[in-house]
């Protein structure tokens, strides 16, 4: 199920979510989604099923990519695990609230050039 909880958030933003939340966690390019038995864990926080993950982009797009043959949909369902695609017009994904670390990040330098400090 590792794999299938990446994949879906993965599948999600390679086809153009602007947005993705696992459980009301808002997923960032840094989020780590980790499956751990019945439980997976998004940003070190743990979460029990039901899993619901919200998407924000082109509705058919997202979800033609989870309902595509050999897709998300189609691998959870060969493990006889119910699921459910819908899409709406309207929906909020809250805002990151946790700390990102900055330790390799820099400051750029006047000519464009990544800067180092010194």
């Amino acid at each position: 199920m590792t794999a299938t909880c990446s994949r879906s958030s993965t599948s999600c933003g390679t086809r153009g979510a602007q947005a993705i939340s696992f459980n009301g966690e808002r997923i960032l390019s840094t989020s780590e989604v980790r499956c751990a038995g019945s439980v997976v864990m998004v940003n070190g926080k743990r979460f029990a099923a039901p899993f619901i993950i919200y998407a924000i982009g082109d509705p058919t797009t997202l979800y033609n990519a989870l309902t595509m043959r050999g897709g998300v949909v189609d691998v959870l369902s060969q493990w006889k695990i119910n699921v459910t695609v819908q899409m709406s017009e309207k929906l909020l994904i809250e805002k990151y609230t946790g700390t990102i670390p900055t330790d390799y990040l820099s400051t750029p330098t006047a000519t464009g050039e990544e800067g180092s400090e010194g």
